[in-house]
């Protein structure tokens, strides 16, 4: 049973991924990872959703190539859902999915590398341009209104009929994105709750819910008509709608813009200039030359400064990392092993975020860098090296002259022992001969006694043959 239901999760979610259905397909791809967390491929499914990879045939080769409908500063690689499918997937997908992901990178890169380059934009109008018959929409005609009704306040608002006009043929989705995340407002209007919830329509005004937790500053408006409010999504329940059908409607909705995003305000930003979230930056260009010229003129602390402010303010473009790693480097002409860590952290940034054209410009001064580093770590080893032969040298004499010292004291260990053996020797003598000597007179004297007593004895026994001769006469 739960296998039938892993398999009809799946179904459904591939089916409505494929049909660029990406928040729904990713509701479901969720609940496979809650219930079966052991499933990669549900990871890499929230992955497509995530970044809104799309399929299609390439002309040229009839392959499937990827496209990306939801683009992101945070690279697939640093996606958790990525770390994991790479954890629970065999080797053969493991490949497919690092493939896959990399050619995801570089798109995404790709479609950075032209938002950059777009100006800010202060309201988003999302709506549903034509209908199932091609035709345009009555959501598109009142959206047009409100966009010249914006427009002539003076503000800058993204409206895709007329934005993307001069587009065709190229992808929209760059200039999307950095229209979803630049602008401080979007209107979403609608007539229904089917336009509202058309695949391409609710990518756009999912995408800025998204925003909007991380950026509070953002607004977002319901702007409805020819439907009840209780039809509109969900999503939108707890948001401020505005009635399009009440009198008056453009004068409230201009006046509630003004509040968020004051004219005088606005003015405030120097052209050029552009709000990604909440931050403010220059034209990208012109900081990176702006640093470029502090390295030319020596001022490499003031560069480095100039390069820490564009990776905070651009942490998806190259430059500032590069830059970093430049003026660590001396622009490439000493080692730093302090920062060596560091560098190597920077240059992982420039690989994923630099696009082939500029890995090919900037690889080769990296390259040149790191034989710097390979000859200091060669002179590194020579000193070490240097240092090792004269400890050596330093410990052979000290052993030489040890040695000397230990044969040394074994000679006058000898000498003294022989001195002490003949000294002993020569006592030994004596006393053997004061034994010797002590025993030939006890000898003496021993045979002297016996004498005396034979003697006494042959008196005794004359004695007594005398008397027994006298007796018998």
């Amino acid at each position: 049973a739960d296998n039938e239901k892993k398999v009809n999760l799946f179904n459904r979610a591939n089916r409505l991924r494929m049909e660029c259905e990406f928040s729904k397909a990713e509701s479901l791809y969720e609940q496979i990872c809650t219930e079966f967390p052991d499933e990669a491929e549900a990871y890499w499914g929230l992955c497509l959703c995530r970044y809104g990879i799309e399929y299609v045939d390439d002309p040229k080769t009839g392959k499937k190539v990827p496209t990306c409908h939801r683009s992101s500063f945070e690279s697939i690689f640093d996606c958790e859902d990525y770390q994991n499918a790479l954890d629970k997937c065999d080797v053969v997908a493991r490949e497919v999915y690092k493939e896959q992901a990399t050619e995801i990178d570089r798109l995404n890169r790709e479609i950075q590398k032209i938002a950059r380059n777009e100006q800010p934009y202060d309201v988003f109008i999302c709506y549903k341009e034509t209908d199932s018959n091609k035709e345009r929409t009555k959501d598109s005609v009142r959206a047009q209104e409100v966009y010249n009704a914006l427009t002539k306040e003076g503000y800058k608002v993204f409206f895709s009929r007329i934005t993307l006009e001069d587009k065709l043929g190229q992808e929209y989705e760059p200039y999307i994105f950095s229209a979803l995340n630049t602008a401080k407002v979007m209107l979403v209007i609608g007539s229904s709750y089917e336009n509202f919830e058309a695949v391409w329509v609710k990518n756009e005004w999912t995408r800025f819910l998204d925003l909007m937790t991380k950026d509070n500053s953002k607004k977002l408006y319901p702007c409805y008509f020819d439907i009840d409010p209780y039809d509109l999504p969900g999503e939108f329940r707890m948001l401020q709608g505005q009635s399009m059908d009440k009198i008056g409607f453009e004068q409230d909705l201009v006046r509630n813009i003004q509040k968020i995003i004051p004219l005088k305000k606005q003015e405030a930003f120097p052209q050029g200039m552009a709000m990604y979230g909440n931050m403010a930056f220059d034209n990208l260009d012109r900081a990176g030359k702006n640093a470029e010229k502090l390295i030319e003129l020596g001022n490499i602390s003031a560069a480095r400064e100039a390069y820490t402010e564009i990776t905070k303010l651009h942490p998806e473009s190259y430059l500032g990392w590069w830059g970093l790693i430049r003026t660590a480097t001396n622009d490439f002409k000493t080692f730093n092993a302090e920062e060596d860590e560091k560098i190597k952290e920077w240059y992982g940034y420039v690989c994923k975020t630099a696009t082939e054209d500029e890995m090919a410009q900037i690889k080769g001064k990296y390259i040149d860098y790191l034989h710097i580093v390979a000859q200091s770590d060669m002179q590194a080893m020579s000193d070490n090296y240097r240092e090792y032969i004269e400890i050596a040298h330093n410990l052979q004499d000290q052993t030489e002259k040890n040695k000397q010292e230990e044969l040394r004291k074994q000679k006058n260990f000898n000498s003294s022992y022989e001195a002490n053996r003949s000294d002993q020797v020569a006592q030994l003598q004596s006393c053997s001969s004061d034994i010797l000597l002590v025993r030939s007179k006890r000898t003496k004297s021993t045979v002297f006694a016996v004498l005396i007593v034979l003697t006494v004895i042959t008196v005794i026994l004359l004695t007594m043959v005398v008397s027994s001769i006298k007796a018998r006469g």
